[in-house]
């Protein structure tokens, strides 16, 4: 062999070369090759076709000559000695290898737990063993190529066939690798993704199978173009290698087709899918296998009109899912360390406090829920978020690759980047927007516990939300139409829009808005002030102006009060000039008891009294007293009737449930003791002139008794005005 034609096959080679890198990288090579139309490429390829048909006669004998002239013998069969040397070292290495990863696994089996209890022990028993395993092929690699090279790898040739040989090996086996630990087929236990055993085997038997067929094509072509294959049989291998590839692909992704069905559909009958999520799932396959032989028809045109990357349309998206599996449990295996480890501060933490690290104390649960009863929060928590943001970028950066490969031009790949880096905008935002409204949702949970609607018709019974549970679905509101307009506003601008004008016309609108709605902004400047100043709360019994109920929903231009009687009033904030509110702090009820002239005002009051210090030792309500039951003496005189007042203070809301049993007892009570309510009653003295009681017919007494009973009206009409003094 002349020097010139060695050197002109080492030019060749080195071209290839790159290629395959450029390929296998996804590097767009359209610096170095001119880059065509689709129009263009098809004529281009339709013509390269017909010459490489032309001048395919006698391929394999060029091929035989190839493998013959760059031997040292002359002979076509040296390359087999060298692929028996490559076999050798791989055998010496596996066994050396194997031997050392046995002694590894013993001392590493408790790692291996029979029966994980949660995800964090699957993931990391799994990717622990990936990480030795890929270790172990390291190994065997090094000791397979130092043995190789060192007995048979003086010549190029052979350093070229033994680098192909053993790295062909160590990429099937380190996809392999990855392939069973990520579809766990020897380890049921321990899967992650929803598959049977069945579905797994298969799934990795038939990617395997796949994986090795190709890497044997794509490595059969690269070794003959290093080698300096001439022009038309190296060409006409490669398309051929391409179209087998393509083949086996889609035979491996049909034969799969079950277990792609369960990935999708995630574990769920199909009953219970969406029904985008149902279409995937049954049609998969086809969908992955149409795309094969798309991208094989646009490989094939690519090889043929010379243009960048024929391999990675069809190589790099089923490399990809494999890569992003792996990282997915990754992310995930991160997610539940970050967990377990706040669990062991907060549990540290409760344990220094000597107290339960659950949010609602034990006992108020077993009163409201009986013993035992452990109350949990069943909303969405930031686990939820990270994991779903996990599973975004995953799914985006494996579309991202896919869509680069296809990108061979500088404008298309600057769109494609630009078009991602708004995705990733959006996609931040939507985790900002995501993670508020988790954390702002779990705190009204914790805050709001203390709140319960009152019961319909009760007066002012409702139990009051905490001042934070108030202002945080507000505060919610605002942040997240704030993060929301901000995150449209920066995709637009990354995406080319000029937002300039936008915030010039939001100015001049706004102007507009406020001269016309004026009443609107005082309502939201009132009832902003009105929370600053913590006047009410959900839940709190207020009284405006002539309206008075719970308050039920607070906005950010009005509350609505629902009155004891069923009525829900709204009320704009610009509107109440005055507040008051019957559910702070504390709350006096004085009752109006009357009774006879005749009653001892002493011993009614030492009956209160006990009766008071006996309501105070009551299981149900006795915790419920801030001030006991006590009397106030006499409180005023009427024709009738001697009134006396008795007092106690609850809590807000409670005095309502209270006064229902201060009432029942009081009554027991004076009837036991002979204590005689007074009936309202008016006596009218009629007298004639001689002054006795004149005789009066049934119609005469009606008729008196018609013409008194506005007075009596009148009379009741005062004294329940004096309800709400306070002295």
């Amino acid at each position: 062999m002349t020097t010139e034609i060695r050197h002109t096959r080492n030019g060749i080679a080195a071209t290839a070369l790159a290629s395959a890198a450029a390929s296998v990288l996804s590097k767009p090579a359209f610096a170095q090759t001119e880059i065509l139309t689709p129009f263009e490429a098809v004529a281009t390829a339709r013509e390269r076709l017909r010459e490489i048909i032309a001048g395919s006669e006698g391929a394999l004998d060029r091929m035989a000559e190839t493998l013959a002239e760059t031997s040292p013998t002359g002979s076509a069969w040296w390359h087999g000695e060298i692929a028996l040397w490559s076999l050798f070292g791989l055998v010496i290495g596996y066994a050396v290898a194997t031997y050392i990863g046995n002694k590894v696994r013993i001392r590493m089996s408790y790692l291996f737990v029979p029966e994980p209890a949660t995800r964090f022990d699957k993931l990391s028993y799994l990717l622990i063993r990936t990480f030795m395993m890929l270790l172990n092929l390291v190994i065997l690699l090094l000791i397979a190529g130092g043995i190789a090279m060192g007995v048979n790898g003086g010549e190029r040739a052979a350093q070229i066939a033994h680098g192909l040989h053993i790295g062909g090996y160590g990429a099937v086996m380190a996809l392999s690798i990855l392939s069973r630990n990520i579809l766990a087929p020897d380890v049921p236990s321990h899967r992650f993704f929803p598959l049977n055993d069945e579905l797994a085997l298969g799934m990795h038997r038939g990617f395997i199978t796949a994986i090795a067929i190709a890497t044997t094509i794509f490595f059969a072509c690269l070794w003959m173009a290093l080698l300096g294959l001439d022009h038309h049989a190296h060409f006409l291998m490669l398309v051929s290698g391409l179209a087998a590839i393509a083949f086996v692909f889609v035979v491996a992704v049909i034969m799969t087709r079950d277990g792609l069905h369960s990935l999708v559909a995630g574990g769920k009958p199909d009953s219970e899918l969406p029904v985008w999520r149902f279409f995937l799932a049954q049609n998969a396959y086809i969908l992955i296998a149409l795309y094969f032989v798309v991208a094989l028809v646009v490989a094939e045109v690519r090889v043929l009109s010379n243009q960048p990357i024929p391999f990675s349309p069809i190589l790099v998206p089923l490399l990809l899912p494999i890569g992003g599996g792996l990282a997915y449990m990754l992310f995930l295996l991160l997610i539940d360390l970050g967990v377990r480890r706040g669990e062991r501060k907060r549990r540290e933490a409760a344990e220094a406090a000597e107290v339960m690290p659950d949010i609602i104390d034990e006992s108020e649960e077993a009163d409201s829920h009986g013993p035992g009863f452990t109350l949990t929060y069943e909303g969405r928590s930031l686990k939820d978020v990270a994991e779903r943001a996990v599973s975004v970028v995953v799914l985006t950066t494996i579309a991202y690759f896919v869509i680069r490969i296809w990108s061979i031009s500088p404008e298309a790949v600057g769109f494609v980047g630009q078009f991602f880096d708004a995705v990733l905008i959006a996609f931040i935002g939507f985790i900002i927007y995501d993670g508020i409204r988790v954390v702002i949702d779990r705190r009204i949970w914790e805050e709001g516990d203390s709140f319960e609607a009152a019961e319909p018709g009760d007066e002012g019974s409702a139990k009051s939300s905490s001042r934070l549970a108030t202002l945080l679905p507000l505060a919610r509101n605002f942040m997240l139409i704030t993060v929301a307009v901000m995150t449209v506003m920066i995709v637009a601008a990354e995406l080319g829009v000029n937002i300039a004008p936008l915030f010039a016309g939001a100015g001049v609108v706004g102007l507009a808005v406020g001269f016309g709605a004026q009443t609107l902004i005082a309502d939201i400047f009132s009832g902003a002030f009105f929370l600053i100043d913590d006047a009410f709360r959900k839940g709190d019994y207020v009284e405006t102006g002539s309206v008075r109920g719970t308050v039920e929903k607070i906005s950010v231009r009005s509350m609505q009060l629902r009155h004891h009687m069923g009525p829900l009033h709204t009320i704009p904030f610009s509107q109440i000039t005055h507040l008051t509110n019957y559910s702070r702090d504390w709350a006096m009820m004085k009752l109006k008891l009357r009774l006879t002239y005749d009653t001892d005002v002493e011993k009614v009051r030492k009956l209160i009294k006990n009766l008071g210090k006996e309501l105070q030792n009551d299981p149900e309500i006795g915790d419920k007293f801030l001030q006991p039951l006590k009397s106030q003496g006499v409180y005023a005189m009427e024709d009738s009737a001697m009134i006396i007042r008795v007092k106690f203070m609850t809590p807000p809301g409670e005095q309502f449930v209270i006064r229902k049993r201060v009432y029942a007892d009081i009554r027991a009570l004076f009837e036991r003791e002979g204590i005689q309510f007074a009936h309202r009653q008016v006596t009218v003295r009629l007298a004639n002139d001689d002054g006795e009681t004149p005789k009066l017919t049934e119609e005469e007494k009606k008729a008196v008794t018609g013409a008194v009973l506005p007075i009596v009206q009148e009379q009741e009409e005062q004294n329940s005005g004096g309800e709400g003094d306070g002295r």
